[in-house]
């Protein structure tokens, strides 16, 4: 209940889908990482936002979604609402939800605080798999799951859509975005054992790949020499 109490409700509006919207339990969020596909429509009748603000500028404006508009926008009404599972274990945070959504071939994407990332079908709100990434425990620090918003892009390698997504351990994971697979995980920040404090490592661009501009891990940078 207190988690609840907690959160805000942020309606989504689909675009494609004219006088529907779907109901998320939703805490006003921070975010993260690289694009994909922008603003196209990957199966009938759905239109994409695969990033934060929909894109590594972060145009926040995808000109596909032409369904709604200020003249049936008083017809939408709720589809469905879901909120995260929640915490099972010992020191894990509440299914709060700081992160923002994403949407990528009909489906939603998006991280909650207890360290689950989940995809949910667009349509019916159904949770279509879900995986666990970890939190990091309460020290100098509050305890904390996910936090950024996840990029669906399509894998360099394999062309396969990829949720990328920045978690409390410290790690950017690349996950499958049909099944919730992990591909692979990359350390970005240490964020050590006894404190909520870590050292943030170095990046390549070409690594880093465009947009992927800073993780929003709850750690801190430890202080210089100088500061003691």
């Amino acid at each position: 209940m207190a988690d609840r109490q907690r959160c805000a409700v942020r309606r989504i509006f689909i675009p494609g889908r004219a006088g529907r919207c779907l109901v998320g339990v939703l805490a006003l969020g921070l975010s993260l990482v690289p694009a994909a596909p922008a603003g196209s429509a990957t199966r009938a009748g759905t239109i994409d936002w695969p990033a934060y603000l929909l894109g590594p500028t972060h145009p926040s404006f995808n000109k596909a979604a032409t369904a709604i508009a200020p003249a049936n926008a008083s017809t939408l009404a709720p589809v469905w609402t879901w909120i995260p599972d929640p915490p099972t274990m010992r020191g894990q945070p509440g299914r709060r939800l700081y992160s923002s959504p994403t949407v990528y071939a009909g489906h939603i994407y998006i991280g909650a605080d207890t360290g689950v990332v989940y995809a949910l079908d667009e349509a019916s709100g159904q949770v279509t798999w879900q995986q666990f990434l970890g939190f990091v425990t309460e020290k100098t620090c509050g305890k904390r799951g996910i936090t950024s918003t996840a990029t669906v892009a399509l894998d360099p390698v394999t062309g396969l859509p990829t949720v990328y997504v920045a978690a409390a351990d410290g790690y950017l994971y690349a996950i499958d975005a049909a099944d919730g697979t992990i591909r692979w995980r990359s350390l970005v920040v240490n964020v050590g054992d006894t404190q909520n404090e870590g050292v943030q490592l170095g990046l390549a661009d070409g690594v880093r790949g465009p947009g992927l501009h800073g993780s929003q891990l709850p750690v801190r940078q430890p202080p210089s020499s100088a500061e003691g």
